[in-house]
């Protein structure tokens, strides 16, 4: 994720040219308000796209916060808030998650800031609806 203002500067207007080339009508990123750096930069670039495309929406689906004490949270609105019966696709969602080697495994162990996501989490996203909340 790029972190200094050139770079994001960059990949703003990259995204928004291929939002623009592809006639994208919506953004997908993970949620600004997940404790992990890379989302919350992730959501700030998506963020930065849509002020400069008013017609796109704007939604976000939170992976760590879903789990994050409420005090910690900033808890979108209600009516933001869409749940996605994602069941049907528990064997894709299965695969997708075991691709994710370097947070659901062990893979790197030379990180003392590293995690790796434990297995009840991971079966939580398989089990339970998905989360979507649309960004305004």
């Amino acid at each position: 994720m790029p972190t200094t203002n050139p770079e994001l500067a960059l990949a703003s207007d990259e995204l928004t040219d291929l939002c623009d080339r592809t006639g994208a009508t919506a953004i997908w990123t993970a949620w600004k308000g997940d404790p992990h750096a890379d989302h919350q930069n992730t959501a700030e670039l998506a963020r930065t796209v849509v002020d400069k495309r008013p017609g796109l929406t704007m939604l976000s689906y939170p992976i760590w916060g879903r789990f994050a004490p409420l005090e910690e949270t900033s808890l979108p609105r209600p009516d933001a808030m869409h749940l996605f019966d994602s069941r049907s696709h528990a064997k894709v969602k299965s695969e997708v998650i075991e691709a994710h080697q370097t947070q659901m495994t062990h893979l790197i162990d030379d990180d003392p800031e590293g995690f790796t996501m434990p297995g009840e989490m991971q079966a939580h996203f398989l089990d339970f609806p998905e989360i979507f909340i649309e960004e305004h």
